[in-house]
């Protein structure tokens, strides 16, 4: 009767046999126990940055509109160095481009009285332009956040990280987020019209891109602003 000598890990490689005495693992199979380790260690890390974060949960509604009809919501995750937010919404327009802009509002202790347009600079289109300036120590500002197209069911989702100090794309007035913990935060998702061909990139990352404000031009969209929510610090 033969009988088959037992084999056992590196009989085949010996190199491999080697380093498995040396390490005491398995060489064909990772060391668990490594990646154990290393994810334990990250532990603490994570700890403590969950610990300095801080969540608002609200309501998208018509731009403008203090009250009506709730048409989605939105996640701010504030950071002593950046915020993350979520927006999910509903009541678009299938085929349409999209944008979502914040604008930050960095010392909303400093605001007139609420924070709006009446506290943007002075030189900045659709500031308040009274006798009463706007106070520069609000150090308002304004950003894109994320852009996409709406698919057929009028319902899209936008996803998105802000630093201190690093906007992720086009700043249209002020200093971009200085303050993310204390900073007042308002979410605005922007219309762009229909998609236009060859051009969608330019569409869902400015604010201008190929529209106007007015009545549309040949070849362009009328841009508006749709829904809003508001985070206070």
């Amino acid at each position: 009767m033969h009988i088959d000598p037992i084999r056992t890990p590196g009989d085949e490689h010996p190199a491999m046999l080697t380093t498995a005495i040396e390490t005491g693992s398995n060489p064909r199979r990772p060391a668990p126990w490594r990646l154990g380790a290393a994810a334990m260690a990250c532990i603490p890390l994570l700890l403590a940055a969950q610990a300095h974060a801080r969540s608002s949960f609200v309501d998208l509604q018509l731009f403008g509109a203090n009250e009506g009809p709730v048409l989605g919501a939105s996640t701010l995750k504030r950071y002593d160095d950046h915020v993350d937010f979520s927006i999910h919404t509903t009541g678009l327009e299938p085929g349409h481009a999209y944008t979502v802009w914040l604008v930050i509002f960095n010392n909303p202790d400093a605001c007139s009285d609420e924070c709006s347009q009446d506290d943007f600079p002075p030189d900045v289109p659709g500031a308040q332009t009274g006798d009463d300036e706007p106070d520069p120590a609000v150090a308002a500002s304004s950003l894109w956040a994320a852009g996409t197209l709406v698919g057929a069911d009028g319902t899209t989702s936008f996803f998105g990280r802000v630093e201190a100090g690093n906007p992720p794309g086009m700043v249209v007035f002020g200093p971009g987020l200085e303050d993310p913990m204390g900073a007042e935060i308002h979410m605005i998702v922007r219309s762009h019209g229909r998609a236009l061909i060859g051009e969608v990139a330019e569409q869902i990352s400015t604010s201008q891109g190929l529209c106007t404000v007015t009545k549309p031009d040949p070849g362009s969209n009328l841009c508006l602003d749709v829904q809003a929510a508001k985070h206070i610090p």
